[in-house]
């Protein structure tokens, strides 16, 4: 009995893998069986994945939420590839997203964009202030290093699944209401038991290099009067300064700034509504 199981739980569901296993295939084979599974990344947290297409996907969306403890319809993120971001984003966005992927590559983050008409029905956002729908696309293997990279890798290079094929949609790795998890023990003790996850996989380095950096969050949504620069909805351990160096047209308002950001964007979109007419 190694040490990890010593101190892990014996009556759960979840089958425990490690990343010195070969857990790759069992993880996909799971995935497209409708199952999750708890995942690490390499920003040194856990998150819960399940894997979607654009036939197939909004039971999987539903399972996730009703596993972390929420409601069935909440929106999940997709957690893709830094290249393979601007594939759904709508064209108009296209090259303004991979421009802002390379400089926020060496952290994790997130991106808010408008989407196309490729993202399935039953994922798409309606941003009531925009008028647009939308998606989250994060990705927290800094520089394309670490178990998702590697697991994305193998997915499309091993199993030759296409973008259309297979895509990860994820959450943190905790019970709605309780702290991020950053240790496997933790995660697991939490979700372990919840009908539908296949298998949670163990980071044997967990607190390496790049341990508790949490993702920073930018919108990429329409430019209305008074802004001019990217929104930063979340702000990771990065310190303002350290992201302006990376994102000089990036811009994190207070409170009262978002609220007057929200009342300009509503006029906005009501005044281009009725010029339509």
């Amino acid at each position: 009995m190694s040490p990890l199981d010593k101190k892990l739980p014996t009556e759960k569901k979840a089958k425990i893998l490690t990343m010195g296993d070969d857990w790759m295939p069992l993880v996909v084979d799971a995935m497209l069986d409708g199952k999750t599974c708890v995942l690490p990344v390499g920003c040194g947290a856990y998150i819960l994945a399940g894997a979607v297409t654009n036939k197939r996907g909004k039971k999987v969306a539903e399972l996730i939420n009703l596993q972390k403890g929420r409601d069935k319809d909440r929106p999940i993120a997709f957690d893709m590839p830094p290249d393979e971001i601007s594939y759904w984003v709508d064209e108009k966005y296209q090259t303004e997203i991979s421009t802002l992927v390379k400089k926020l590559i060496s952290r994790p983050f997130g991106i808010i964009a408008p989407i196309n008409d490729k993202v399935p029905l039953w994922q798409r956002v309606k941003d009531q202030v925009h008028g647009v729908y939308n998606d989250l696309f994060v990705w927290a293997d800094m520089d394309n290093i670490g178990p998702l990279a590697d697991f994305y890798r193998y997915v499309r290079e091993k199993r030759k699944l296409s973008k259309e094929d297979f895509i990860l949609i994820a959450t943190s790795g905790n019970l709605t209401g309780f702290p991020n998890n950053n240790k496997f023990s933790v995660a697991y003790d939490q979700l372990g038991n919840k009908e539908g996850i296949a298998y949670a996989v163990y980071d044997p380095d967990e607190g390496g290099p790049y341990s508790l950096d949490p993702v920073t969050i930018i919108s990429v949504m329409p430019l209305i009067r008074g802004r001019e620069k990217l929104h930063v909805f979340r702000l990771g351990s990065m310190s303002v300064e350290d992201l302006l160096k990376l994102v000089p047209e990036a811009e994190k308002k207070s409170k009262l700034g978002m609220t007057l950001y929200k009342l300009n964007a509503r006029l906005d979109t009501m005044g281009k509504r009725f010029l339509k007419r």
